[in-house]
């Protein structure tokens, strides 16, 4: 009976060790494992502090929120700088920047290099726009954007779009974002957020007019 005692709890114990090795393994240590994050349309999108400096000027915004109120914001997540699709699809929203301009809607490109290189990638292509390096990934994590290995080590964000409103709520989210089939169809959910916003803003005055 000892020894049937002693083989079960040396299986037991070898069993915790397995799994817990395969929870390190996978990132999920229990309580303090990060949970998934799932973002929804009409949900608030989450905040999160902006590069500073000499690309956006001093009395630049400093946290998404600084936006409500005054712009839509599309955060466009792209895998790596100089990289020939980025290129492509940053280069598309400079070319086409006066949709954005006319919706009152900032774009906001993020991907994990360097802020350096983030900075320099914006510069050579003349962005009007604002090019955060998200090294940590911590931004990347908080909209839950698939991070894929890179050939070169660590990890690239998943080319991923989130349209956010001037009240911060999320109206679009697209984590399989194709910049030859989704780029139109993106262009028209800007416009019509613009045209929303005058409307209303339209519908405003004339009840305003109607009371006096």
């Amino acid at each position: 009976m000892k020894t049937l005692k002693l083989v079960t709890i040396f299986v037991l114990a070898l069993g915790s060790t397995v799994l817990a090795a395969v929870a390190a393994e996978s990132g999920d240590t229990g309580a303090d494992a990060k949970k998934t994050v799932v973002l929804k349309v009409g949900g608030e999108a989450p905040d999160f502090p902006l590069p500073k400096g000499l690309l956006e000027g001093k009395n630049a915004p400093k946290k998404l929120s600084d936006f409500r109120g005054k712009k839509n914001v599309v955060l466009a997540f792209y895998p790596k700088a100089f990289t020939s699709g980025c290129t492509k699809q940053l280069c598309g929203y400079r070319d086409e920047f006066a949709i954005f301009k006319k919706s009152d809607t900032q774009v906001i490109a993020i991907s994990t290099d360097e802020q350096k290189e983030s900075d320099r990638f914006k510069l050579e292509h003349k962005f009007p726009f604002a090019v955060l390096g998200d090294t940590d990934a911590k931004t990347v994590d908080l909209y839950g954007v698939t991070k894929k290995k890179s050939r070169r080590g660590g990890f690239v964000a998943a080319r991923s779009v989130i349209l956010i409103d001037k009240k911060g709520v999320i109206r679009h989210i697209d984590h399989e974002y194709s910049i030859s089939d989704d780029t139109k169809p993106l262009y028209e959910m800007i416009a019509k957020l613009g045209e929303d916003h005058e409307g209303h803003e339209g519908h405003e005055g004339h009840e305003g007019h109607d009371h006096k």
